[in-house]
């Protein structure tokens, strides 16, 4: 199994094929909180809604459902000595707890920890009722046997008088309310060096958990690392770490946090299966990454140059579609010569005999080269 990597993709495949069974020593998972927010607005190109939205749609009982699966196979993973805190919210938080009692069996419940946010979300809004100022992150365990470290913080001088005669002690105990980590700021340093991911969680935060549930040289596993806040403080803490998201952008800017080259990012799927479930928007990404390119800023799906290779600057074209034809070929010829272009790569699921034909008249006539690849050929 390789540690300290990132892996782009669906988390349930990659658990399935690239994490082994018994291996993982501490699992934090925070997912979507099924709050309603459109995940477009975390990376700009709406990965995380493409992959959510077959269970979104169907209301809590498909969020349970996509949760089930995965937390199964986070199950799996995990070593008998080993831990899971599963971040959550008012918006699914009840459900979540009995799933996880389903999944993981009442008895190994350890806690329900009470995050104070310190800055609440909703101090701005005029409703009546109370201000929301926590969040919920829910403490499981594989078996009855495991690593956990306890936190004292130093006394107050309020507590030294208080108590005089615990004064040679550690410290007080850190409780299952933790009011001493304020969330991020969206105007701090911390939330601009992960590159603005809106859902970001504090260091202070990972750094309690990991150094409470592992020891130096553990494995860390984040199933949906977002900004890679949890393989940042892992890594510092001297930690092994592997995360996995399913948008290539949070992959990239994990990777770029964690000091890694781009890529070093390890793509999933690995099979044509794999690549059908994608959406087009991923798809393209993977594409172009996968030939060693730079995605375009802006993905589209309807036409354009969808990136560059690095070393020659050749115009790349993404379409998840079976049997191209000549017409979308002869527009990304324009679209080349309009950058200034003779060459260019178009990729699909599959091409039709007018596409190879139009490909020897543009060459003919225009002096435009433009190679066909199918995804079987990107995989190869």
């Amino acid at each position: 199994m390789k540690t300290n990597v990132v892996y782009c993709g669906d988390c349930k495949d990659i658990l399935i094929e690239e994490i082994p069974e018994e291996s993982i020593d501490l699992i934090y998972l925070d997912p979507p909180f099924f709050s309603g927010v459109n995940y477009e607005k975390i990376w700009k190109n709406g990965a995380e809604d493409k992959a959510y939205q077959e269970y979104w749609k169907e209301g809590i009982n498909g969020f349970i459902r996509f949760m089930e699966g995965r937390l199964s196979l986070c199950k799996l993973a995990l070593k008998s000595t080993g831990s899971i805190y599963l971040h959550c919210d008012h918006h699914a938080n009840a459900h979540l707890r009995l799933l996880m009692d389903r999944i993981f069996g009442e008895k190994k419940f350890q806690r329900e920890i009470i995050w104070d946010l310190g800055n609440p979300s909703g101090y701005k809004t005029l409703t009546k009722n109370w201000i929301r100022g926590h969040d919920t992150i829910f403490f499981y365990t594989k078996d009855n046997t495991f690593t956990f470290n306890k936190e004292y913080v130093k006394y107050s001088k309020e507590d030294l008088r208080k108590y005089p005669e615990k004064k040679d002690r550690k410290g007080l105990a850190v409780t299952d309310v933790w009011r001493d980590i304020p969330s991020i700021q969206k105007w701090g340093k911390e939330h601009s060096d992960s590159g603005g991911y809106l859902t970001q969680k504090p260091l202070k935060l990972l750094e309690r958990i990991i150094k409470a549930s592992s020891n130096e040289n553990d494995i860390i596993l984040d199933p949906m690392c977002g900004g890679g806040t949890t393989l940042l403080k892992a890594k510092e803490l001297g930690r092994k770490f592997i995360g996995i998201d399913v948008s290539p952008i949070a992959c990239e800017k994990t990777l770029t946090r964690l000091g890694m080259r781009q890529d070093e990012m390890i793509i999933i799927p690995n099979c044509f299966s794999h690549l059908e479930k994608m959406s087009p928007e991923v798809f393209q990404h993977w594409v172009v990454r996968r030939l060693g390119g730079q995605p375009s800023p802006t993905i589209s799906v309807d036409g354009g140059i969808d990136g560059y290779t690095s070393f020659d600057m050749i115009p790349i074209q993404v379409k998840k579609s079976r049997d191209i034809g000549s017409p979308p070929i002869r527009q990304f010829a324009t679209d080349i010569q309009t950058k200034g272009k003779k060459k260019g790569i178009f990729v699909a699921l599959s091409f039709n005999d007018g596409a190879k034909k139009i490909i020897h008249e543009l060459y003919n006539k225009l002096g435009v080269d433009i190679e066909l690849k199918t995804a079987e050929d990107i995989i190869k």
